[in-house]
């Protein structure tokens, strides 16, 4: 038309498909459940039981102690009634010529029945003493004890339960009449343990709490506590197998001045005698040799000697089993 040549008309314009882009897969993320009772059991694997709270110190009592001591002449007589399980025995002591306690007589019996023990005792002058020890499990273990004497509110009875865990022990006391005691031992190292002791007494209404720590080793053992204003350490050497020293300290932080007592003593044992003596800060010295002659009789001989006093005791003790 109107002499124009007519303009192509352009291809429509190609349309590109769309590409999605590929999904990675989902990645869930668990969260780590961290077993707590695994890392307990991994944090305390290398560790023991530690003792038991009132036993803390029991090397340097052992070497130190004065329980033992005695004046004058004492005789034990031991009748074995059964050696096998179970076993009963009964026991005579004869003590007399004694500075301080007057001659006395006691009979004694013990039966040991596989996890069952029990023990009594009855003298002359009417005292009378029993205990009964059961072993629940290897874990529990109980304690009944009682007393009857002649003297007024004298008597009493103690009722003891004592759990000994994987790496702590634990013991609960109950004393007539109203005494509680609760005490917890923890082992933190394999070499290291530590606990704590509270008492609560109802009749005077008064209660306490006590703290002790203990490192023991193959050399030496090192203890301390600190209860009713007291701070007790100790230490025990163990020199060899058959040698021991042993020393301790305690001072009493509730007076005014600092009042401290000390002691130091040594413990030696033999193939067949067994020899222990020790100094303390009133400069007494106590000593006592047990000497075996054959696997029937034993030679005990005693002494104390007080230079301050100038007051010297000695025992001579003769124990025989048949």
């Amino acid at each position: 038309m109107f002499g124009r040549k007519a303009e192509a008309v352009p291809p429509p314009p190609t349309v590109q498909p769309i590409i999605q882009p590929k999904k990675e897969p989902e990645v869930v993320v668990k969260p780590q459940t961290l077993s707590i009772t695994r890392h307990i059991r991994a944090a305390y694997s290398g560790l023991s039981t530690p003792v038991k709270y009132e036993e803390l110190n029991k090397e340097s009592k052992s070497v130190l102690t004065t329980l033992d001591m005695f004046d004058g002449f004492k005789f034990d007589l031991t009748k074995m009634i059964s050696e096998k399980d179970p076993s009963f025995l009964v026991n005579h002591s004869i003590a007399m010529g004694s500075v301080i306690d007057p001659a006395s007589y006691n009979f004694a019996c013990n039966f040991v029945g596989g996890s069952t023990q029990m023990h009594g005792r009855i003298d002359t002058d009417g005292n009378c003493m029993g205990r009964f020890i059961q072993e629940v499990n290897k874990n529990l273990i109980l304690r009944l004890s009682g007393q009857a004497t002649q003297e007024p509110h004298n008597s009493a009875c103690n009722a003891e339960v004592d759990y000994r865990g994987s790496y702590w022990f634990g013991s609960f006391k109950w004393q007539n009449p109203g005494s509680y005691n609760l005490s917890y031992m923890q082992s933190i190292t394999p070499k290291l343990s530590a606990g704590m002791e509270t008492v609560y007494v109802a009749k005077q209404g008064v209660s306490g709490i006590g703290f002790g720590g203990r490192y023991d080793t193959e050399n030496f053992t090192a203890t301390g506590m600190l209860a009713a204003g007291f701070l007790t350490t100790s230490y025990t050497q163990k020199v060899s197998r058959d040698v021991n020293l042993s020393t301790e300290f305690q001072a009493n932080l509730q007076s005014g001045s600092l009042e401290t007592t000390w002691s130091g003593g040594f413990e030696y044992t033999l193939r067949s005698s067994h020899f222990k003596a020790h100094l303390d800060s009133n400069f007494k010295v106590y000593a006592i040799l047990e000497e075996m002659l054959n696997q029937f009789t034993r030679i005990s001989v005693a002494a104390e000697l007080d230079h301050k006093k100038k007051n010297y005791r000695f025992g001579l003790g003769v124990s025989m089993t048949v």
